[in-house]
């Protein structure tokens, strides 16, 4: 199917914007190669078809849309300087937390 999702974060870009810099770059260090480097949030804890399934009868990018709405909702929150922001971040952890226990 064209336009589907597979650069599936295992991190979320939101949580991992809030440690980047103004130009969304982000102090990384990969533990096997023992290295450090900088890199963009986009690029950092991310995997092709992470969150795919494949079980009859669902989408099989049914977790990663579900997982995205979810981020979206918490980016929009953030950024509404006029909302109860502590009430909503919360509730989008609880649901973020519930989303990858399905994993």
């Amino acid at each position: 199917m064209p336009n589907e999702p597979r650069r599936h974060h295992y991190v979320s870009q939101f949580y991992l914007q809030q440690f980047s810099d103004s130009n969304e770059q982000i102090q990384t260090v990969d533990v096997i190669n023992r290295r450090q480097f900088v890199a963009h949030s986009r690029n950092v804890a991310v995997m092709r078809d992470f969150n795919r399934i494949n079980i009859e009868g669902h989408d099989r990018n049914e977790i990663e849309r579900f997982l995205s709405n979810i981020e979206g909702k918490a980016a929009k929150v953030r950024s509404d300087t006029n909302s109860n922001k502590s009430c909503l971040i919360k509730e989008f952890y609880c649901l973020l937390a519930g989303g990858y226990s399905l994993r």
